[in-house]
């Protein structure tokens, strides 16, 4: 056969079928598919589905990406919003963030992602952290996955950013350490742009990777993954695994980035709706329709499902990312190990990068008893409060001195001299305070752990205290070692160490075990590691949580009215006293106190706060904070939406078709005024469309030109003046005066 094309890349697919056929009976098909053109590590690469990858020296009949990093680190000058952990594991964390505009991907809508700190992002939302990487696509790992550099990184600072200007949103690692070689420094980032403003010929989004430091290094797992795969983690577009590289990509490297984008492929199957407002006028005590029309715009064997709901908010209301105050700050110990008896300089440093702007106006550090202050440098321009002595409180600044602006991390020295009898690992607790310039929280603290230097012990780090684990999902016991102890005993309690359970009898001492969260719940968790016959070991030095203070209500879906009395319902196991409760507008990117250090009776009255939002959150925690559970999201309205339904909630309208919806307004039992609300219409691709409705209810008030307030005579005056005014019947007035400044002095 001969096959002429047109209009194709060098690398795009052609796709064929091959129908065997026996006595005009097919008896098999074949589906495969040809890469055009002669192709080579300069040549884009192509999946099944559309998506295809230009590297930035890839040459062709098509438009290379150009490598120009969009720093947002705010510490190199950058504009963006450090983000922490959601959900966290000893493997690492994950940050469910709202996007700033819808994005397709594999035919499919998104509204959320899941940023890993191992160097992917999820489309949608997933509570699983996976560091270790697998091939693309693959059953291993979250579905819908973006992976600029899936590997095991570590101790970097996640950032994101809304470029409104440019119309992306911008995901950046900076400054990863990778766990095979921890001096090799990753620094990447992904940009999602937005489809409206760079549409391609499906209507799936456009992604660009770029690598400012990269380093595939860990041949031990895999090297990194990088590429992408769809919902059903069926297709992807994979660039390299286990340090192999396609015909068509060209090895990772310094100062380059890759462009995901597509040609052509299957239409996303989307909704369009006519009208795209409505506004109707109406007398009170009426009843009204309106017909709508919704077509499906798909190409064949695309039908579509949908619901339908009603909404006080809009696409563009709810989740920000603004959240800018201090409480990212925290002291970092760089010093190592400690050694008793000789006096040492303990290394520190300060790290402050406030979006906001707010200084740092003191700094604390409590050292436990054992260790004694012998003198101290100064924290930048906050001064040495000349604090010593044994287990001294030593701080800087708080009025002695300069406060400090975001900067780069300020080094710092203790000199201390530390007791002969510590040979246990020791907390030392920190606390930075801000100006108040900034938003809250203006004021954070924390603690770090450092070693002695010791041939014997076993030290835990995870879990070690405050850690949330979750029954069903895998993690890990964490620990350091010191000695020749080959062979560990891992033993979990859940009743603060009075009785153990055996996790694992015999497991080689790595410092590292794996295994799968079971019940019951329980608070008061501890792990212990050590020898087998217990003569050396380690326990956690903190309670830590699996599931506890579950919260029922308000649960997801649950709609609220702002200022009425509602009633917050959880579980509780027992072992809490009193507990904290705080309350987020915003998918808990910020905190507010509801109540604090109240009874733990399973409920709590409260007021229901505002602003309205559809993504509301309730945070229960115990007071020392090692018990937290957080709610679902839920809604909180101004006003019930109880004047306006429809015929129908949902259905399904074929390729090609449309489906007319009758809604119903009603003005029944509604005051004078306008009402606002949206009607949503959701599909089973994701997409979300949203129609305005807007509902005025006309006054049986006369008109105001049947009113008329007249001049006060005589004015001014002393002692008193007349007040004129027209009314078309009789009725009770109020009569509100007020002086020149505009303040109320009387009301008649």
């Amino acid at each position: 056969l001969t096959v002429n094309v047109a209009n194709v890349i060098s690398g795009e697919l052609a796709d064929f079928k091959l129908e065997i056929l026996q006595n005009d009976i097919v008896v098999q098909e074949i589906e495969f598919n040809i890469p055009i053109g002669i192709i080579d590590e300069f040549s884009p690469t192509f999946c099944d589905y559309g998506y295809y990858a230009i590297e930035s020296r890839d040459v062709g009949n098509f438009e290379s990406p150009q490598y120009n990093w969009l720093e947002i680190d705010p510490d190199l000058g950058g504009n963006g919003i450090l983000i922490g952990a959601d959900h966290l594991t000893s493997d690492g964390y994950i940050k469910i963030i709202s996007l700033p505009f819808p994005f397709p991907f594999f035919g499919y809508f998104y509204h959320f992602i899941s940023v890993c700190s191992e160097g992917w992002i999820a489309m949608g939302e997933t509570e699983n952290v996976f560091h270790r990487n697998r091939n693309i696509p693959s059953g291993v790992g979250p579905n819908a996955m973006i992976a600029p550099f899936w590997d095991d990184i570590e101790d970097g600072e996640l950032y994101v950013y809304f470029d409104e200007e440019d119309h992306c949103f911008i995901i950046e690692w900076s400054e990863w350490h990778n766990v095979y070689n921890p001096e090799c420094m990753e620094t990447f980032q992904v940009i999602l742009y937005d489809p409206e403003y760079y549409p391609t010929p499906t209507g799936d989004g456009e992604i660009l990777f770029q690598y400012k430091e990269i380093h595939n290094v860990d041949q031990d797992e895999n090297y990194a993954t990088v590429g992408l795969e769809d919902e059903t983690q069926t297709q992807g577009l994979l660039m390299t695994f286990a340090g192999i590289y396609p015909q068509t990509v060209q090895p990772l490297e310094n100062e380059t980035a890759i462009l995901f984008t597509i040609k052509e492929g299957p239409d996303i199957p989307f909704l369009t709706i006519n009208p795209s407002s409505i506004t109707i006028s109406v007398d009170p005590e009426t009843i009204i329709t309106e017909d709508i029309i919704l077509f499906n715009n798909s190409g064949e064997n695309s039908d579509i499902s949908y619901t339908i709901s009603f909404s006080h908010f809009s696409k563009n209301s709810g989740r920000s990312v603004n959240n800018r105050n201090i409480e990212n700050d925290f002291i970092l110990y760089a010093s190592g190990q400690f050694i008793p008896v000789m006096p040492m300089n303990l290394l520190f440093y300060l790290v402050h990068n406030s979006p906001d702007g707010e200084p740092v106006y003191g700094v604390k550090l409590d050292f436990p008893s054992g260790f004694y202050v012998n003198a101290a440098t100064d924290v930048g321009t906050l001064l040495y409060n000349n604090e010593t002595g044994d287990g001294a409180e030593v701080s800087w600044g708080f009025g002695n001195g300069e406060v400090i602006s975001p900067s780069s991390p300020v080094w710092f020295h203790a000199n201390v001299t530390i007791d002969e009898n510590l040979t246990q690992p020791v907390d030392i607790g920190w606390y930075i305070e801000g100006d108040g310039t900034g938003a809250e929280p203006h004021s954070v603290s924390g603690t770090f752990t450092i070693y002695p230097t010791s041939d014997v012990y076993f030290w835990i780090s995870h879990p070690n205290g405050g850690e949330k684990l979750l029954p069903g999902i895998q993690d890990s016991v964490k620990w350091d070692h010191y000695g020749d102890a080959e062979i560990v005993k891992i033993q979990l309690s859940r009743d603060r160490g009075f009785s153990w359970e055996i996790l694992e009898n015999e497991t080689n001492n790595t410092g590292f075990y794996e295994f799968i969260v079971t019940g019951p719940l329980s608070d008061e968790c501890k792990i212990k590691v050590g020898t087998t016959d217990n003569e050396y070991f380690d326990i956690s030095d903190s309670l830590f949580q699996i599931s506890a203070l579950n919260i029922q209500y308000p649960a997801s879906g649950s709609i609220l009215s702002f200022g009425e009395t509602d009633t917050i319902i959880w579980n509780d196991i027992g072992g809490i006293d009193k507990v904290n409760i705080e309350f987020a507008d915003n998918y808990q990117y910020s905190w507010e106190t509801l109540a604090a250090e109240i009874d733990n009776l399973g409920l709590y009255e409260f007021s229901v706060p505002g602003p309205p939002s559809e993504f509301c959150k309730i945070r229960i925690s115990s007071l020392d904070g090692v018990v937290v559970n957080t709610s679902d999201v839920f809604t909180i309205v101004d006003s019930p939406i109880n004047w306006i339904n429809t015929n129908q909630s949902l259905g399904i309208i074929t390729a090609g078709e449309s489906e007319t919806i009758t809604l119903s307004l009603s003005s029944e039992n509604l005051e004078a005024g306008t009402y606002e609300a949206y009607m949503k219409i959701e599909t089973d691709f994701g997409q979300k469309v949203y129609l305005p409705v807007c509902l005025e209810v006309f006054s049986n008030i006369p008109p105001v030109e049947n009113y008329k307030l007249y001049q006060n005579y005589p004015n001014p005056f002393n002692p008193f003046t007349r007040i004129r005014f027209d009314l078309p019947e009789p009725a009770k007035v109020n009569l509100q005066i007020f002086n020149l400044k505009g303040q109320l002095v009387k009301i008649l």
